[in-house]
């Protein structure tokens, strides 16, 4: 009998840390998801940040019009360069911004000049 019981208290003692190891990775596992989960966040944090100064980017420039051929092109240039230092639009956008407001042949040499 006394064989019996020690044998069933050991059983239940393997089945305790059998169920605490189970916890333990299933912890380890959740938390590497949450970090997982976490990067991801940050990630698409990020590429809504960016949209976001984009549209605002953008909206910004409403003030200005389309370039046209009959428009002064430095005094454009020189207009467009006031908007976007007073927006404080990174000098890095200001290419791919400009090039949202040429039309016609302007347009075209633009293309072919990037």
């Amino acid at each position: 009998m006394e064989a019996d019981r020690r044998e069933h208290e050991l059983q239940i003692l393997q089945l305790q840390k059998d169920l605490q190891m189970a916890a333990f990775t299933h912890q380890e596992e959740m938390c590497k998801a949450s970090k997982q989960r976490g990067d991801e966040d940050k990630v698409l944090q990020e590429k809504l940040r960016a949209e976001r100064e984009a549209d605002k980017n953008r909206n910004d420039l409403k003030e200005l019009p389309k370039i046209t051929v009959s428009d002064d092109l430095p005094v454009y240039l020189t207009r467009f360069r006031q908007v976007v230092v007073a927006r404080g639009i990174d000098p890095k956008d200001w290419a791919s911004l400009l090039g949202l407001l040429l039309t016609g042949s302007i347009l075209s040499k633009w293309v072919e000049f990037i």
